[in-house]
């Protein structure tokens, strides 16, 4: 007689979804697969919903694995094999099998979603998603850069919003639940940055004289570094050429080094900081004295 072991190994399990018409008739697809056993033609399989007063089905299959449609909901099944003249073994102990909700199909913030801000510090953002068949209700969570939960609920329809800090970047979850505690088989999340307004432009610092020896500008408000540009005209070409230029600027002034030569000068800059938009460049035109530009040839020369 043939005998289910009960280390039965289970090769895979998946679920799909199937489309139906009526909401109370929705299912998903379930399959699974077992290690085939020696001698068997058939196999039997029996399946019962937990729910007090379920009937049990029964399914036959040639091969080792099965593909059927079952609703929302947890179940207990056991197999048994059959030989070439159909007598069965011995059925196995039940196996549990919990039939999940479907993951979430996000609308917005889509996968590196930016959005941008209209104010400094906070704003509102809206979250959306599909509704999931048979869910009655969602879980959703967001999470900051170090992985933070900084905002987290449950809600009964398919949107959710909430006011985050700007200019930060997120990752955001959710999962469809049903009243019998079951969840989505995975959890959906994206990750989405919240860029901050643009930042003011600098107000540059204009020289006293043509002893240029230190170029000046205001501090801007959540600025984390400046982008400077010298451009000199050449007046060969008759033409401006970038001289100088520097990224990830932390301070407020530039050196302007006695070696660089006389002439006309434009210097630019632009205020920039993580995930808020970059200001328009100010821009400032100085002559600069050719030759010796200390304080003491300013001096005589003044």
């Amino acid at each position: 007689m043939l005998r289910f072991l009960s280390g039965l190994l289970f090769i895979a399990f998946s679920l799909g979804s199937v489309h139906v018409r009526a909401a109370d008739d929705y299912r998903r697809v379930v399959s699974f697969e077992w290690e085939p056993i020696e001698g068997a033609r058939y196999y039997e399989i029996e399946i019962r919903k937990k729910d007090k007063g379920s009937k049990s089905v029964r399914f036959k299959t040639q091969n080792s694995q099965w593909n059927g449609k079952l609703h929302i909901g947890r179940y207990d099944f056991r197999l048994r094999a059959l030989d070439k003249r159909q007598v069965p073994g011995v059925w196995s102990d039940y196996s549990e099998l919990d039939v999940m909700l479907e993951p979430v199909k996000v609308e917005s913030p889509q996968a590196n979603a930016i959005i941008k801000a209209t104010d400094e510090d906070k704003e509102k953002v809206d979250f959306k998603w599909q509704p999931t068949p048979r869910a009655t209700g969602y879980s959703v969570e967001v999470l900051n850069e170090k992985n933070e939960v900084i905002a987290s609920d449950k809600v009964s329809s398919p949107e959710y919003s909430t006011s985050l800090p700007t200019a930060a970047s997120y990752i955001w979850k959710v999962k469809a639940l049903s009243d019998d505690g079951l969840e989505s088989e995975s959890v959906e999340e994206q990750k989405f940055s919240l860029v901050g307004p643009k930042l003011e432009k600098v107000k540059i610092e204009k020289p006293d004289n043509e002893f240029v020896r230190e170029i000046k500008w205001s501090p801007v408000d959540k600025v984390q570094n400046y982008k400077v540009i010298v451009a000199r005209y050449d007046s060969r070409t008759k033409k401006w050429k970038k001289y100088k230029a520097f990224e990830n600027y932390d301070q407020t002034s530039l050196n302007f080094e006695p070696d660089w030569p006389g002439g006309q000068y434009k210097v630019f800059i632009k205020s920039e900081a993580p995930n808020r938009d970059p200001s328009d460049f100010s821009v400032l035109r100085f002559p600069v004295h050719e030759g010796n530009r200390s304080p003491a040839a300013e001096y005589v020369q003044t």
